[in-house]
């Protein structure tokens, strides 16, 4: 933002009878808006480097919770709320839900390519979504990249549509360590906010190297607050060749 300011003195050629040099704030005036003209530029073309970004994270990791939702079925879209604000990065694709009950695969990149891979080709036989709590070197881009270098790069749209950024769900289950699954009997509370402290819905979990079978089967036989809805993710999973 340009300052504009002027002093009064005596009359001199080029300034008006009150004491201000016209040509002198005009000329200021011109510049400011060459500067107004330059920033605004800087923001559209930045803001288009983001649209950028945004569309190809929809084209390859479109961030939806697919069909893991409980016996009735109620499929809802991810929320992505500020999507992992620790990375720098704003997302230009926000959806907002609660997020349907069932069970949730937490995943990182951390892990062994192997095991990360088979979760996630097991997680798109069962219907569970498969959750990264945040994006590859803070880019939307180079997180779907990376995701194709994973499962291929003939990967369908449909298996990559299993995997969800929602930062919000490792910080309501306060998931540290990964794999971690996790069974849930309601949806996520509807918390807005990196600092959200909101409680999580009744749930069971497990954690630890272990393929996505078992995981289901413990919470199935042994959970007490969400066995039935490991046992619609089991049954699904067993169904699959």
């Amino acid at each position: 933002m340009a300052i504009l300011c002027a002093s009064l003195m005596s009359v001199a050629p080029g300034q008006a009878q009150d004491g201000i040099d016209r040509k002198a704030i005009e000329e200021a005036v011109r510049n400011a808006e060459a500067e107004a003209a330059a920033f605004a530029a800087e923001v559209a073309a930045r803001a288009e480097a983001y649209a950028e970004e945004a569309r190809a994270l929809t084209e390859t990791v479109h961030g939806r919770w697919g069909e893991a939702a409980a016996p009735s079925d109620t499929t809802e879209p991810v929320d992505l709320d500020a999507m992992v604000a620790d990375a720098g990065v704003v997302s230009a694709a926000r959806q907002e839900t609660s997020g349907p009950a069932g069970v949730l695969v937490f995943v990182s990149f951390s892990m062994p390519e192997q095991s990360l891979r088979q979760l996630v080709l097991d997680a798109h036989k069962a219907q569970v979504p498969v959750l990264l709590q945040g994006f590859v070197g803070g880019s939307l881009k180079e997180t779907a990249t990376r995701m194709r270098a994973l499962l291929g790069a003939d990967t369908g749209q449909d298996l990559l549509g299993g995997v969800v950024i929602d930062p919000r769900a490792f910080r309501i289950f306060r998931v540290t360590e990964v794999p971690a699954f996790i069974a849930t009997r309601a949806p996520l509370p509807d918390c807005d906010g990196l600092d959200c402290d909101a409680p999580p819905p009744p749930h069971d979990r497990i954690a630890g190297n272990m393929s996505l079978g078992a995981a289901l089967s413990a919470l199935a036989s042994e959970g007490t607050d969400a066995a039935l809805q490991a046992r619609a993710s089991l049954k699904r999973w067993e169904a699959q060749p």
